[in-house]
Parts: structure tokens; C-alpha cells; sequence
């Protein structure tokens, strides 16, 4: 995926993206054998676009989406294969609601981040609109991408073999970018967040790493919910949260080791990463939340979102696209595989590829240390 467009404020979409809509209201289909009518989840992704532009293009040549263009094809609604009880169709496609008031491509209004969309031929609605990144977060999220796309294809272990770790992998590795920064890394993951606050506010320690503070999630979360007052969703009318855990939010000030640095209005992003686990309307309302206006910062990655089906050697380019500081170290690939081996050794991780470029990424991005700093490189 790839953005470098903005229009009235929100991103454009286009084939290369990295767009998905998720259906707000059930999309009711006939299930086989006697057509019992069930609600589905349905979701499109902007890498099916199709009847947008032809002359116009954008970000390495993808064609954009303007009103009358559609998502082709959808999915999570295969069960209901005797078809939607308005559509009469499954698997089918997305198209626009909303779109720009004022800029046009080829005569037609352009289609942004947030944009409504009708879903599986009208069977269905989104509401909350298309999502892809904020232009702000975009090198952080590409190298989140790469983790997300390394920890996919080699999760960790669980301690009986029995299962495996994506979750945990990803959580690992955002911690080991962060301390391999210094603690200056843009990127914390799972910061518990009280919501019982305007705007909600992170539940965070101090850690030292070097002798230096840095800030990390709570190592102790029911102690202090306990000592706030702060319960369990089970325990509140409605299940409302008073504590949500993104997985990964990027801050604007990762040099202010503060909890100001992890609140709003300094946060690019609040991310969720999903590998096969259901989507939750109601945690991408939270972290709206904790994100602050405006609405298009809260970002769901996935496998899918990252295109992790391509070869690593069509998604480095895209990371390589990222804005940072020169690095001409003399003997790059040496550097590379010191790099790796130090993230090895004190997390067991093993970076290659996409994230082990994401890697020195976020080292960069720190600004504060060079690569060669960040570890025990002779």
C-alpha cells in the first residue's frame, strides 16, 4: 500500500491503498439448505477497486476511486450462499455513499478515508466507512506492516508447541523497537488506557533501560484498576469498558518520556491489528477515543491490509519509500545482520526481511540514535 495524497483533510483511496470497509449492519443472507435468513459480517477490500479512473492516477500508478467506482468483490458472507434477503447475492460488491463536496477526478467526486459505502450489492451498509492510514503515521505503519507480515509467517511458540503466538510476536517486537530507541520509538504496544477520562489516559510505569526512564504498560493492572476504582467490563451496566488496550499507538513526541506524549491530541495513531480474530465495532469507537479527533486515526492492520501475500521483495520497495535520514553505513548488509542478531539475542526474536528493515525504520525515526547506537555493534 501506499499514500501520499490528501483530499479535504482525508487520504485518498485508490487500488494501492490499502483501504478495507466492514459492514456496520448485519448483512442478512439465506443459508443453505432452507434458506434460514442469518446475519453476516462482509468486508472489501480497496485493492478490488474497479470502474474508477483511467487517465488519473495516483501513488505509483493505481487508479483512484471516484463516485460510481466499486470494491468488486467481498467476503466473510460465503455461508449465505442462496443470497442477501434484499440483493439476492453473497461475496458481492461494495459502492459509495459519500464522497468529496469539491475535488474531482475525471469528472466525478473523489472517495476518501471515512467515505460510506452500500455493501454486497446494497444488502447491507457501512457506516463507519472506508479505513486506511492517516498520512501522518504512514512510515510507522509500513513498518508495522513488515512486523505484522514477519510475525504471520514465523508466529512464536507457545510454551507446550500446541499454538501459535502472532499477538505476542507483534507485542515483542514493537518493545524491542522501542528499547533498541531508546525508549524514543514513535510506536508503544498493549498501553492500557482509562477510559473513565476526557481524553482517556494512559495506566503506565517507569522503567529503567540504560539508567535512562522509559515508559512502559503497567506491569501490575489489576492492582491499579483496583486502587482507581476502575472495573471489569462484566461489572459495568452494559459491559461498557472502563480500560481498553490498544495494540500499538504512535505518538507525535516520542522524546517526551511523559504520559503526555500518550494522549490526545499527540497521538498520530491508535492501532489494531487483527490476524484471524473478529472485528469489534465498539473497541474502534473506543479508541477513537482515546485517538481524538479527527476520526480517521484509529487504523486496523492485518495480513490482508499489509499485503503480506506478496513476496518480501515487493514489499521492501514500499518500505525503502519511507521518508528518514540518510544511512550510508560502509558495509550495509553487515549491518543489517548485526542488527538482527542483537534483537535475537535479547528477545529470541527473529527479524528478516521486511521487519528487519522496519526495524532500522523506527531506529531512524527516533532521531536520537543511530542504528549503530541502538545496539551493541562494535
Amino acid at each position: 500500500m501506499g499514500l501520499s495524497v490528501e483530499v479535504n483533510g482525508l487520504t485518498l483511496c485508490h487500488r494501492g491503498s490499502g483501504g478495507v470497509v466492514d459492514n456496520t449492519l448485519p448483512d442478512v443472507c439465506k443459508t443453505p439448505d432452507k434458506g434460514i435468513p442469518v446475519p453476516y459480517g462482509n468486508r472489501a477490500f480497496s485493492k478490488d477497486l474497479a470502474n474508477g479512473t483511467t487517465t488519473c492516477f495516483a501513488d505509483g500508478g493505481n487508479m483512484i476511486a471516484n463516485y460510481g467506482s466499486i470494491f468488486a468483490q467481498s467476503i466473510f458472507d460465503e455461508g449465505g450462499s442462496m443470497g442477501g434477503i434484499v440483493s439476492g447475492t453473497n461475496k458481492a460488491e461494495a459502492e459509495w455513499i459519500s464522497f468529496s463536496p469539491d475535488v474531482f477526478f475525471e469528472g466525478k467526486p473523489a472517495c476518501r478515508h471515512t467515505d460510506k459505502m452500500f455493501m454486497n450489492h446494497r444488502n447491507t451498509v457501512s457506516l463507519g466507512g472506508l479505513m486506511q492510514a492517516p498520512l501522518e503515521a504512514w512510515p510507522e505503519l509500513m513498518a508495522l506492516c513488515g512486523i505484522v507480515c514477519s510475525c504471520d509467517a514465523v508466529p512464536l511458540p507457545s510454551r507446550s508447541g500446541a499454538s501459535e503466538l502472532r499477538q505476542e510476536c507483534v507485542e515483542k517486537a514493537v518493545i524491542a523497537l522501542d528499547d533498541a530507541a531508546g525508549g524514543r520509538s514513535p510506536m508503544k504496544a498493549e498501553i492500557p488506557y482509562n477510559m473513565t477520562t476526557e481524553p482517556p489516559t494512559p495506566i503506565v510505569s517507569r522503567e529503567l533501560l540504560d539508567q535512562s526512564g522509559v515508559l512502559r504498560a503497567t506491569q501490575y493492572l489489576p492492582r491499579r484498576m483496583k486502587e482507581m476504582g476502575l472495573n471489569a467490563a462484566r461489572f459495568n451496566p452494559g459491559g461498557a469498558y472502563d480500560v481498553r488496550i490498544p495494540d500499538v499507538v504512535i505518538t507525535r513526541t516520542p522524546n517526551d518520556l511523559s504520559g503526555r506524549s500518550l494522549t490526545a491530541p499527540n497521538l498520530k495513531a491508535v492501532v489494531e491489528i487483527k490476524f484471524d480474530e473478529a472485528r469489534d465495532p465498539e473497541q474502534i469507537l473506543d479508541y477513537q477515543d482515546i485517538a481524538g479527533p479527527p476520526e480517521n486515526r484509529v487504523v486496523e492492520l492485518s495480513p490482508q491490509e499489509c499485503l503480506c501475500d506478496l513476496p518480501d521483495g515487493e514489499r521492501v520497495p514500499a518500505l525503502e519509500r519511507v521518508r528518514q535520514p540518510a544511512v550510508e553505513p560502509e558495509d550495509d548488509r553487515g549491518l543489517l545482520d548485526r542488527f538482527g542478531d542483537a534483537l535475537h539475542d535479547s528477545t529470541g526474536l527473529r527479524l528478516t526481511g521486511a521487519a528487519l528493515i522496519a526495524a532500522l525504520v523506527i531506529s531512524e525515526l527516533s532521531r536520537l540514535y543511530l542504528p549503530r547506537n541502538a545496539v551493541p555493534i562494535p
